[in-house]
């Protein structure tokens, strides 16, 4: 009861806060001198780790892209808190670190630390923005967007996912937040439940910020892996990746006994699949790399019963970059995956996906594809056995190729979807 009332008074402070901040916010200047470069700043859904998934990573490396696409010069501020490890995190080139994420009063803290207003400001809204796992992030990402608008920056809080349990404590903040602040939703499905849920009047359909990413090659292991990847497609052969991890029954009470269960179906099934599919390689494609939680925890496994086949197996446990990763799923031709900006590393290319998906997690995603049905979607938690996983594989692979003509068809207008992000 005491950390509930702590949690709803946090709450109530930095309202009263944020609108505090709202009736001075004009008087706040922006330098306009001729010889300062362009300022961005990125403001992570994730201070404490910024990349604790490489999809917050690959939507961040997305924005940095777009920006210095406009830019000959350009100042990128990332906000974290005060003991964010830069080192783990690898920053590109030309990004500082504003350690301002800390203290009570964080509307105040954050913004005391921001000397000067910046030009353009991006706020990862992700899959938080809902509040209904931390209320406080998702008011005070949504204030400082509020706050930042009315000082005159050009604002986009990139497009996200919203609940069907949002917090009621986010209401009157998006009813509250500026007019000129666009709202953007990244799937049909979310877009429906923020009309539902607010007032606000700029709530538009947009595609997730990642799909523009670019690929990179630049890592040295990406030369041998793309002449792995040649030399298969040279002899006709199909190169199809995969990507698993053990969250799929997050909640269940027999949650090591159906992350077991599930496995041994996958590599029964995979088993069979390559022993008849003579002419198919696999790539294994971890996305995540935490030590708790990371894919390489299914990956290994997988990758030790398959030891028959691993002259045709490719497996890089390394931890790198988001576009590094979308670099080497450039190279293949089809992707199973749990993951879902690994998904739209490989539907930004063209590449078919069959969605290994919990909660709906991928429907909103595929729609923008105008893709539904049993061929690009694997539910984990009706697979029954090795045989029904068998199933799923060989309807993925024998519509390969009508499913990525579907991809390219509709991938224009899904890269001017995401394009609005930014505009």
């Amino acid at each position: 009861m005491r950390r509930k009332l702590s949690a709803i008074l946090l709450l109530l402070s930095t309202y009263v806060d944020w609108f505090l901040l709202r009736l001075s916010a004009d008087e706040v200047t922006r330098s306009e001198s001729p010889s300062r470069a362009p300022r961005l700043l990125i403001v992570p859904c994730d201070p404490w780790s910024v990349v604790g998934s490489r999809g917050d990573q690959a939507m961040i490396l997305a924005a940095i892209d777009y920006y210095r696409s406009k830019y000959a010069s350009l100042d990128i501020d990332l906000v974290t808190t005060e003991d964010f490890d830069e080192e783990a995190f690898n920053l590109p080139e030309g990004v500082r670190c504003l350690k301002v994420w800390q203290g009570r009063f964080l509307l105040r803290r954050i913004l005391r630390g921001i000397s000067d207003t910046p030009d353009h400001v991006v706020v990862l809204g992700a899959d938080v923005m809902d509040g209904h796992y931390a209320p406080l992030t998702s008011l005070v990402l949504l204030a400082l967007s509020d706050l930042f608008v009315r000082r005159g920056a050009d604002v986009h809080l990139l497009g996200f996912s919203f609940n069907t349990s949002p917090s009621a404590w986010l209401r009157t903040a998006f009813n509250a937040a500026h007019p000129q602040l666009r709202f953007g939703c990244r799937d049909e499905v979310s877009f429906q439940r923020l009309k539902a849920f607010t007032t606000h009047g700029n709530i538009r359909l947009v595609a997730d910020a990642a799909f523009r990413m670019q690929p990179s090659d630049v890592f040295e292991q990406f030369a041998e892996y793309r002449d792995w990847c040649e030399q298969r497609r040279e002899s006709g052969r199909t190169l199809l990746g995969l990507n698993l991890h053990n969250m799929l029954f997050i909640g269940y009470s027999n949650e090591a006994h159906r992350n077991q269960q599930w496995l041994d179906c996958v590599i029964g099934a995979l088993k069979v699949f390559l022993q008849r599919e003579e002419d198919v390689d696999l790539v294994l494609m971890p996305h995540d790399f935490r030590t708790l939680t990371g894919d390489c925890l299914v990956l290994d496994p997988i990758f030790e019963a398959l030891s028959k086949f691993d002259s045709r197996i490719y497996y890089l446990r390394d931890d790198i970059a988001a576009n590094q990763i979308k670099g080497m799923v450039s190279q293949i031709d089809a992707l199973i995956s749990c993951r879902m900006h690994l998904a739209i590393a490989a539907l930004g290319q063209g590449i078919p996906v069959l969605g290994v998906t919990y909660q709906g997690k991928f429907d909103g995603l595929f729609r923008h594809f105008d893709l539904k049905g049993g061929d690009i979607f694997v539910d984990p938690a009706l697979v029954e056995d090795s045989d029904h996983f068998l199933s799923y594989i060989d309807g993925f692979y024998q519509n390969m190729s009508i499913l990525g003509e579907r991809v390219r068809q509709e991938l224009p207008e899904v890269l001017a979807l995401s394009e609005q992000n930014f505009e």
